[in-house]
């Protein structure tokens, strides 16, 4: 009887343990709930409101802090319409550097993003913009690496790199369908 429920425990945690790992995570936090609860943790790993939250769209708030041990804007983006439902993070390193010093700091994110999940990029081409984008397809959604010109006077790039959740972002993708 002891084994039986023993069996039952840890079979239940293990199930617990599945279904709590449903989202995508940014710095360890699981890229779901309220835009307000997404806050208070990116507060508590030394992120700050930008001033440029003011600006941006409906949708989006926009942080100040450290990622990778560099400077960085982080906008996050949730659904108005679901209840503030966040369902994606963008990281915008502030450093500017050339072209061929972001090229290397693109294909050195993309090993340590395969590194950590065991699993090879895709890689396109966009020929308009001239830039290569990089996707690390997991079972919770989507990492996005690429870089874009940022200073077009000075000819300076920075990095950028997408999270997107799966399942908070056919929520959205489904709600928006309703109005159809």
């Amino acid at each position: 009887m002891k084994r039986v429920m023993f069996s039952l425990i840890l079979a239940l945690l293990g199930i617990a343990t599945i279904c709590a790992q449903d989202h995508i995570k940014f710095m360890g936090i699981p890229v779901d709930g309220n835009i307000t609860n997404f806050q208070t943790k990116l507060l508590q790993k030394g992120f700050k409101v930008s001033e440029l939250s003011k600006y941006a769209d409906v949708g989006t708030r926009v942080f100040e802090g450290q990622f990778t041990s560099e400077n960085a804007t982080v906008a996050v983006y949730y659904n108005n319409k679901l209840k503030n439902l966040v369902h994606g993070v963008r990281v915008i390193y502030d450093n500017k550097d050339s072209y061929s010093d972001t090229k290397k700091k693109v294909e050195s994110m993309v090993e340590r993003l395969e590194t950590k999940y065991g699993i090879k990029s895709e890689k396109k081409e966009d020929t308009d913009l001239q830039k290569e984008k990089y996707t690390i397809f997991i079972s919770t959604g989507w990492i996005y690496v690429w870089m874009q010109e940022t200073e077009r006077i000075f000819n300076q790039y920075s990095l950028f790199i997408q999270y997107d959740d799966y399942t908070n972002g056919m929520a959205g993708f489904e709600k928006d369908n309703e109005d159809l």
